[in-house]
């Protein structure tokens, strides 16, 4: 018993050395700005064996942070009579439209054609490389609820899987005696309506400016697109052929676009006007719902010009349920009804 109290003693102590040692040299915490990819697999196979229609929301943390699924299900089970059609928030942080979109379909492939709501934003569609990841056999709401106590150590335990990361942040501030500035997702807060959001900070004491941040993060990157066009197209090419592939199979395509800051709007108008989301609607054949040139939802706060305060992911969820109803009902009704496919 000894033995026992003292080796956790000595573990403790060590972890608290490497803590310590870690902030003073400028460490935060690292959290993911969004549904992990634990969440993410649990959610979507709970969405794929529900009966009748699902719209799938699918995009980056642009979606993951702003569409409020349950508020859009009650607004929709008002508007239809029942319950044949409900949506999931399938927003990944920085992940890769057409990665996303085959998870989906790979998900769905013994069931009826569903539906995908295709949220526009050029990092989802030209840049992003996260992915949901191989699927996770035998998952289990355990391994859900551990992952999220993973999720809420690594706000507490700032090394908690970074040992590498931590020794050669550690290293660099022994050898220069100086901090080297950086800001990180440091806290995630998830939402009952559906939604999880983060919060930045720095290590350098002031607060963060989360519009300057992201126009920051974006100007560079859309600069990057224009300068490189041709591997924009291409990955623009590789999410027509999976949408394309969906349709075939009798998926049912919208594209969307929730409101933005007008800073920020404006730097991804300057992307050539093939990229552009109005364009991929027309090439794809597909509705599109542009609420960041909405006069409805003009006056929707961002929490950072990219993505929507909790409160306007709640106010806009029906405005979507109500365009998507009068879009779609027909359609997606006669659907559910439908026997399942076989491939």
């Amino acid at each position: 018993m000894r033995a026992i109290v003292t080796a956790t003693l000595v573990a403790a102590l060590a972890v608290a050395g490497a803590e310590m040692v870690f902030r003073r040299s400028g460490g935060l915490p690292a959290v993911v700005p969004g549904m992990t990819r634990i969440e993410y697999q649990w959610k979507m196979r709970r969405a794929a064996e529900r009966d009748g229609v699902v719209l799938y929301v699918v995009g980056d943390s642009r979606v993951g942070w702003g569409f409020a699924e349950r508020v859009f299900n009650g607004e929709y089970v008002r508007l239809a009579g029942s319950r044949h059609v409900a949506a999931a928030n399938a927003g990944l942080a920085a992940a890769g439209i057409a990665a996303n979109m085959r998870y989906i379909l790979e998900l769905n492939a013994h069931n009826p054609p569903q539906a995908i709501v295709l949220h526009y934003s050029p990092a989802a569609f030209y840049y992003f490389t996260n992915d949901p990841g191989p699927p996770i056999p035998g998952l289990k709401i355990q391994d859900v609820l551990d992952d999220r106590l993973d999720a809420r150590l690594a706000e507490w335990l700032w090394t908690r899987g970074r040992w590498q990361e931590a020794a050669r942040q550690v290293a660099a501030y022994l050898r220069t005696k100086t901090v080297a500035g950086n800001a990180n997702f440091v806290h995630r807060s998830s939402f009952d309506d559906g939604f999880v959001n983060a919060t930045l900070a720095t290590n350098f004491g002031e607060p963060v400016d989360p519009p300057a941040y992201q126009l920051g993060f974006y100007r560079p990157l859309i600069g990057a697109l224009r300068a490189n066009a041709r591997e924009a197209r291409a990955r623009r090419d590789l999410v027509a052929d999976v949408v394309r592939s969906a349709q075939a199979r009798g998926w049912t395509i919208v594209l969307v676009r929730f409101p933005l800051g007008g800073p920020l709007r404006d730097v991804e108008a300057t992307l050539p006007q093939d990229l552009q989301p109005r364009a991929l609607a027309d090439a794809l054949d597909v509705p599109f719902l542009d609420y960041a040139a909405d006069l409805r939802t003009a006056a929707f706060e961002t929490l950072d010009g990219s993505h929507l305060t909790p409160a306007a992911a709640r106010r806009l969820a029906p405005i979507v349920a109500r365009d998507l109803f009068a879009l779609l009902h027909e359609r997606l009704d006669a659907t559910a009804r439908r026997p399942p496919f076989v491939p």
